[in-house]
């Protein structure tokens, strides 16, 4: 069902464990699509705090208490959604050195169960790099970077372009990147260590 009537359209991204909340975006009169969320096939826009067009949702939780997306209004910043808090941008904040150009657009793609591990992509130009946000951090770290931080190593020669499906658990990402020969390759990340 499209708020807008039959002129308008809707696409569902993603699917809660019992099938009760579909997330996706719905278009606006003016063709700018706003996140939206079905919860027992009411549709409901997911709006930022001040009321304006939200992106796109990408993602829910099993239980359908957390949803993740990227958006219009947050500008170059993904965002999640809980009832408690509605929405809110994840925290980009890094060294000058980490950044990238000012122009950089965040995408959060998936997210843990327990909604406390979001993960997706950044894209600057024509570059993308994955990325891994955890509650208890607070902010956006560069897959690799985060990666290399736990004494793990990323093959040389390997960009980790989308970080796209995580576990259930929070603990195996899978993603896509360019290897050394410069070709599109599928990579799985495990992150070892208690479920954040």
């Amino acid at each position: 069902p499209a708020l807008f009537g039959e002129s308008t359209y809707t696409r569902a991204n993603a699917v809660n464990a019992d099938g009760s909340v579909i997330v996706g975006w719905q278009d606006q009169m003016t063709g700018e699509r706003s996140a939206a969320k079905w919860v027992n096939g009411v549709e409901e826009l997911i709006l930022t705090p001040s009321g304006g067009i939200n992106g796109e949702a990408q993602a829910v939780s099993a239980d359908g208490n957390t949803i993740v997306g990227g958006g219009y209004d947050f500008g170059s910043k993904a965002w999640i959604w809980r009832p408690n808090t509605g929405v809110l941008p994840l925290e980009t904040t890094a060294p000058a050195s980490e950044a990238p150009a000012s122009a950089a657009s965040y995408v959060a793609l998936d997210v843990s169960d327990n909604g406390k591990v979001v993960i997706g992509f950044v894209r600057a130009g024509f570059v993308t790099r994955a990325w891994i946000w955890k509650r208890e951090q607070g902010r956006v770290i560069f897959l690799d970077d985060f990666i290399k931080q736990r004494g793990a190593v990323v093959p040389d020669g390997w960009t980790l372009s989308s970080a796209a499906v995580i576990s259930a658990d929070g603990k195996t990402i899978y993603g896509w990147g360019f290897n050394p020969n410069n070709l599109i390759e599928m990579f799985k990340v495990v992150l070892n260590g208690p479920s954040s």
